[in-house]
């Protein structure tokens, strides 16, 4: 509280006034910032109006799903051998690519549950919700890598064998180059060929798939991310980044740093899964090594060769279906 005083002289006698000080505050009215939203006013703990008709659009879909198509369940491929060594070779010849085949895989558990004759089980399909790629990239220098999903004929390249693990449900695909040994394949291949005709429409000037410019239609988008690493983002058909981060203590020893990358593609849609008609579903993963002059390194552990600058580990492609309706 404060106090004011004045002193004023009358004649000989002054006198001391003190008066609180007065407080004053605005009339005017205040108006929030915020406009108020139209529709149902959302009270905490329930939903508004127009919530509710999104989650009943949802579930009405999710049950002509389940009617048209069956209930969702997964199917899990993965590559064998699970490790693929990367060659300092590999560079001259560019080979640099990998080919996951889908429509491969969801054939098998087709071809599993029917009990028809191959025909009918040829002709079949199944609703692809989406796909998920996980990869380990174990590397002693920076590398490029991208992955893309497209859909081809099934008559441009030969079908690769799909078969059962001992659990039953695990399916795996062979990971063999063009001389029949476990690696990546060079632009050459046929299959890359075929995947490349489909999928790109602009090559750079090294004719590499990397930077290579996508149809602006007919791919699936999603999002991708380098679990380890700050690298994270969407994509509309092709996911393609840089591992630039390098290993310390480079030398004849050699030091690895492993990537934990996965992909994921939104389809949601019908696919056939004869590998005789159009949209014979894959992946193709492109891998190039960024250094050159490589030395002599040492294999990560538990793995045999030399003059490799990395391996690709646990190579697990996940196909979200519904089937069996």
């Amino acid at each position: 509280m404060a106090y004011y005083s004045s002193t004023r002289r009358y004649g000989q006698y002054p006198y001391r006034r003190s008066y609180k000080a007065k407080r004053y505050t605005s009339r005017r009215r205040t108006y929030s910032s915020k406009k108020r939203s139209s529709g149902t006013k959302r009270v905490k703990g329930r939903m508004t109006a127009r919530s509710k008709a999104t989650t009943l659009e949802s579930k009405l879909k999710l049950f002509e799903l389940t009617q048209k198509y069956g209930k969702p369940g997964k199917v899990e491929l993965m590559a064998q051998p699970g490790e693929v060594l990367l060659h300092q070779g590999g560079r001259e010849g560019q080979q640099y690519y990998h080919v996951v085949p889908v429509s491969e895989a969801l054939r098998n558990l087709v071809q599993g549950a029917q009990k028809e004759d191959d025909f009918v089980r040829s002709n079949a399909s199944v609703y692809v919700t989406g796909l998920s790629l996980e990869i380990d990239v174990e590397r002693a220098c920076p590398v490029d890598f991208f992955a893309v999903c497209a859909a081809t004929s099934g008559l441009q390249y030969p079908s690769p064998e799909v078969r059962v693990g001992n659990d039953g449900k695990t399916l795996f695909y062979g990971f063999i180059d063009e001389s029949g040994q476990p690696g990546l394949v060079g632009a050459n291949d046929k299959t890359v060929t075929a995947l490349g005709a489909a999928v790109f429409e602009k090559y750079p000037k090294d004719r590499t798939a990397f930077g290579a410019s996508t149809v602006s239609r007919g791919l699936p988008s999603g999002n991708y991310e380098v679990r380890n690493r700050s690298i994270k983002g969407a994509h509309t058909g092709k996911a393609e980044f840089s591992l630039n981060h390098v290993p310390s203590g480079q030398g004849p020893t050699g030091t690895y740093v492993r990537d934990q990358i996965h992909v994921w593609w939104k389809v949601e849609k019908e696919l056939p899964i004869s590998v005789l008609t159009n949209g014979r579903l894959s992946v193709l993963i492109g891998v190039r090594p960024q250094c050159d002059g490589f030395v002599t390194l040492q294999p990560p552990k538990g793995s045999v060769g030399s003059q490799m600058y990395g391996a690709l580990r646990n190579v697990r492609l996940t196909s979200y279906i519904r089937h069996g309706a």
